[in-house]
């Protein structure tokens, strides 16, 4: 029971600490937006090119490719990329000295394996996620409202710091305006969920070597009991370790089927007016009781491209009003 309360501790560390991070990331990218342009464009093309890439290994599949261009219409991949060095940071600097605290592991090249694993597990699982939807689209859609939940909730704690934190209510206004930071706040789930995955198989591994020596003798000394002495016999003992890579490699191909077989039909998109005359395009519906933010356009739109060519027409329309009363 303690090992499992650790595992979550840790796990729940990691996520905590890589979602303060990108937090963090988020706010230096609004105060400092022309320095830290160069890095937002470097994200934006390296999110682009895992796309084509992944396009280019799916290429004649057709539910592989309804996976990329459901990765590519309705996924942030810039916010993907920037959310990276955010969990790495958090594995090496808090899940490594949690795990050592905590114990559980015998070595730090150990608890040094755990955090590398961590790290392309918690991006293949992110992966699969944000493509896995229309197979549970009811669940998928109340896991976007809960980080879109977490995130508002984090806005809001952001700007009720105001009177001791200078800034604190515009640097707040700016994120509503221009970030969807649910993004930001799956990747930190999966880091934790990926984190608690790797260390139950480090954990189950040690366990398996420190039990086999023992569980050999007994079997061999019980053959001894009925056999001629002379029969050297040693039985086969289970491997452990190959068990858990077939029952990986499983769940993977499951991720892998599930990314495969996402559509486009619950894609939406939809046109919002901020308080200054800002026109966006959003991927989360909004709703009446966000004040200063207004839905234009039409009911929904079923791919970005659409909606980004019919915000240009509509803005135009609305500044050629004014214009001319």
């Amino acid at each position: 029971m303690l090992a499992w309360i650790r595992r979550i501790i840790v796990s729940l560390g990691i996520g905590g600490a890589s979602y303060l991070i990108m937090l963090a990331f988020m706010i230096l990218s609004v105060v400092y937006d022309k320095e830290l342009e160069p890095v937002i464009t470097f994200a934006f093309e390296t999110g682009r090119r895992v796309v084509d890439v992944l396009d280019s290994w799916v290429a004649g599949n057709y539910w592989g490719q309804v996976a990329v261009n459901h990765l590519r219409e309705r996924v942030n991949m810039t916010h993907v990329i920037l959310s990276i060095p955010a969990i790495i940071i958090a594995v090496i600097f808090i899940g490594i000295p949690l795990n050592r605290v905590l114990g559980g592991t015998k070595s730090a090249l150990q608890r040094m394996a755990i955090a590398l694993i961590s790290i392309p597990a918690t991006v293949v699982l992110a992966v699969a996620l944000f493509t896995f939807n229309a197979l549970v689209p009811e669940t998928y859609a109340s896991l976007l409202r809960f980080a879109d939940w977490i995130w508002q909730g984090s806005l809001e704690a952001l700007n009720n710091s105001g009177d001791t934190i200078p800034g604190a209510r515009k640097l707040a206004n700016l994120a509503r305006q221009g970030f969807s930071g649910h993004h930001y706040v799956i990747m930190a789930l999966c880091s934790s969920l990926a984190a608690f995955v790797v260390n139950a198989f480090f954990s189950f591994g040690k366990h398996s070597k420190e039990h086999s020596p023992r569980t050999r003798i007994e079997v061999a000394e019980s053959y001894k009991a009925v056999l001629p002495s002379n029969e050297d016999l040693i039985p086969p003992s289970p491997s452990t370790h190959r068990s858990m890579r077939v029952f990986l490699l499983t769940g993977s191909l499951l991720l892998g089927y599930s990314a495969a077989t996402s559509t486009r039909a619950f894609a939406n998109w939809w046109i919002v007016r901020s308080s200054d005359e800002t026109c966006l395009v959003v991927d989360i519906e909004p709703t009446d009781n966000e004040k200063g933010i207004t839905k234009i356009g039409k009911e929904s739109y079923p791919t970005a491209e659409e909606a980004e060519a019919d915000v240009k027409r509509l803005c135009k329309i609305e500044a050629k009003l004014k214009r001319n009363p």
